[in-house]
């Protein structure tokens, strides 16, 4: 018992102590004017008024909002939700629940993604990677009860296919990113119907999914104008039909990754017509001419990082570090 009551006080005065810092903070980052005199070893004014003296009242909750906000997941469930009654409801507040990183986590399951989910249907972030227990029926149902989502991170869900994004793209028309690189049993199927449906797409990583070609690449192209970041690795059925695609369709694209791909000079050279390139990943292309690297790095007045690796002469080296400037 008495190792128990030295855990709860022992959590007690760490997560007291670094709520009594962030308050300290609040008057300069959120406005709040926090009386020096606070303490949180009693309770805090309730009302958000103005008392009698004309000090202002604070209300806990506008306090307490920020802090928590600024907790991970691991801090509000393992910490401060095992401090009191109240923490712990604030914990479970929906609006605490909007981002959610649920990856590595093998305690993960449909179940659980569901109950989750129910929970807080206002969710618009989540992250899935390695969690091996969920499957398309879990993410199917995410999808059904957060219509909200906006940003979709499932790396290395290797048993997740095609249904799973179907039912993302399909139930979730706000949609702004999607991260489901390393996922053998993508294919175009799925890809079609991010084109076709999610209009507000601006960030895609469909690295090492094996399956995916230009049929579905050219479609998301087309159908996504508003792309700002794209990123392929090691993606052999991914073409210079693609590469033009994207330049043609996505005129605000500022990173552009097709790392290991099957492109060649004669698509890398359609990039030159994004003005706003900023980032160029080129990695472990073979077939690609210093002449080309010499016009994008030319006519990208943008562009501020390009990874290359590839037999480069030291004349065009030199005369890339001249045009930088």
């Amino acid at each position: 018992m008495f190792y128990c009551l030295y855990f709860c006080v022992g959590i007690n005065t760490v997560v007291a102590f670094f709520c009594y810092r962030v308050m300290c903070r609040l008057k300069f980052t959120c406005g709040y004017n926090v009386p020096s005199d606070v303490t949180l070893d009693r309770p805090l004014l309730i009302n958000s008024s103005t008392s009698e003296e004309g000090l202002n009242i604070i209300n806990v909750t506008a306090i307490y909002e920020p802090i928590f906000s600024n907790l991970s997941l691991n801090e509000r469930c393992l910490s401060a939700s095992l401090v009191c009654k109240y923490w712990r409801d604030l914990c479970l507040d929906f609006q605490f629940w909007k981002q959610l990183d649920l990856s590595s986590r093998q305690q993960v399951t449909d179940e659980l993604l569901e109950k989750i989910a129910s929970r807080s249907q206002n969710i618009t972030e989540i992250n899935i990677s390695d969690c091996r227990n969920v499957s398309d029926t879990g993410v199917c149902i995410l999808a059904i009860k957060c219509p909200g989502l906006l940003r979709y991170t499932a790396y290395r869900c290797k048993q997740l296919s095609d249904t799973s994004i179907i039912a993302v793209a399909s139930q979730c028309p706000l949609l702004q990113k999607v991260h489901v690189g390393n996922q053998d049993k993508l294919t175009d199927e799925g890809l079609k119907q991010l084109g076709s449906k999610c209009r507000e797409l601006k960030d895609i990583h469909f690295g090492q999914c094996y399956k995916i070609s230009d049929e579905g690449m050219v479609i998301i192209a087309k159908g996504c104008l508003k792309l700002q970041r794209i990123y392929m690795q090691e993606n052999k059925l991914v073409t210079d039909k693609s590469v033009k695609a994207f330049a043609e369709h996505c005129p605000e694209l500022q990173y552009v990754g097709f790392m290991g791909c099957s492109v060649t000079s004669k698509g890398v050279i359609h990039l030159t017509n994004l003005r706003n390139l900023s980032s160029l990943d080129l990695r472990h292309i073979t077939e690609l001419d210093n002449e080309t690297v010499m016009e994008i790095v030319k006519r990208c007045k943008n562009l501020n990082s390009l990874n290359l690796c590839f037999s480069f002469r030291p004349e065009y080296l030199l005369s890339c570090c001249f045009l930088s400037f």
